[in-house]
């Protein structure tokens, strides 16, 4: 009775810890910093970024913190494409899943 019970508070609590991405994204941003498992990007605007609650809100061009993706390599300045995950109950909220790295001559709206 008292594991049933441990259990299913354990995936209670647990629906805080999201399996599943929120949303999906890909934009263009410039790498400001690669520290670790955190980038640090400069990414263009995202016209249909949701918020935690799932209303449309838009993001404009700006600096955040991203988890690093799991392949996949950057340097400060160079100009990419990322695809990245919401996932709101964890930190941090943003997952880089995939990576492109763009030429050089690329002009992003920032």
């Amino acid at each position: 009775m008292l594991r049933a019970a441990a259990t299913v508070l354990v995936l209670v609590l647990c629906g805080a810890c999201s399996s599943k991405p929120s949303e999906t994204y890909t934009v263009r941003a410039k790498v400001e910093q690669v520290q670790g498992s955190l980038w640090k990007l400069h990414h263009e605007a995202i016209p249909t970024f949701r918020n935690q609650d799932g209303k449309a809100v838009g993001m404009e061009a700006m600096t955040m913190n991203f988890a690093a993706p799991p392949e996949g390599e950057a340097k400060a300045g160079d100009l990419v494409e990322v695809s990245f995950e919401v996932r709101w109950g964890e930190k941090p909220p943003l997952r880089i899943r995939t990576v492109k790295t763009l030429p050089t001559t690329a002009t992003l709206k920032l």
